[in-house]
C-alpha cells in the first residue's frame, strides 16, 4: 500500500495540488453514488416492487462499498461515516423486509378458504405502513446527512 502513497507517479498529481489522489477519487464516486441513490428514490411512496428492489440493491452497493473503502483508503474515520452508512442500511434492510412481506404474504386464503390469494395475512396493511414510513424515514435522513 506504500506505492500508492510514495509512488513516482504522484508527483504529477502533487504539483496539481491533489495531494491524494485516490482519496479524492473515492470521495467524488462515494458522493455521485449517493446523489444517484437520492434521486432514484425520489418518488419512494409510489414506486412499484420492481423499482423499490432496484433501489435497495443500489443501497446495497453504496454500504458496502462505503464499508469497503473505509477500511483500504482513509476516506474518514469509521466514526464520521456513520452519518451516511447508518441510513443506507436502514433503507436497504427496510426495502428488503418490504420486499418479504409482499412475497411471503402471496400464498394467503380468504377467510372461508375458498379463493386463494384474495386476502393478506391479518396485520399485514399496518405492517406494510410501517416498513413503508421506516423506509422514507432512512431516505430522507441519508438525503440531509450531506456528502460523505
Amino acid at each position: 500500500m506504500g506505492w500508492i502513497e510514495r509512488g513516482p507517479w504522484l508527483r504529477r498529481w502533487e504539483r496539481n495540488g491533489r495531494g491524494k489522489p485516490l482519496r479524492a477519487y473515492c470521495e467524488r464516486k462515494l458522493n455521485r453514488w449517493r446523489r444517484q441513490l437520492i434521486r432514484k428514490g425520489r418518488r419512494l411512496k409510489a414506486l412499484g416492487a420492481s423499482a423499490r428492489h432496484r433501489l435497495r440493491i443500489r443501497a446495497k452497493r453504496f454500504r458496502y462499498m462505503l464499508e469497503a473503502l473505509t477500511g483500504i483508503v482513509p476516506v474518514f474515520d469509521h466514526g464520521e461515516f456513520r452519518h451516511v452508512h447508518k441510513p443506507a442500511k436502514q433503507l436497504q434492510r427496510t426495502l428488503g423486509d418490504l420486499r418479504d412481506l409482499k412475497r411471503f404474504a402471496r400464498p394467503g386464503l380468504s377467510a372461508q378458504g375458498d379463493n386463494p390469494g384474495q386476502r393478506r395475512p391479518p396485520g399485514y396493511r399496518g405492517q406494510r405502513q410501517k416498513l413503508r414510513s421506516a423506509a422514507m424515514d432512512a431516505y430522507r435522513t441519508l438525503k440531509e446527512a450531506g456528502a460523505c
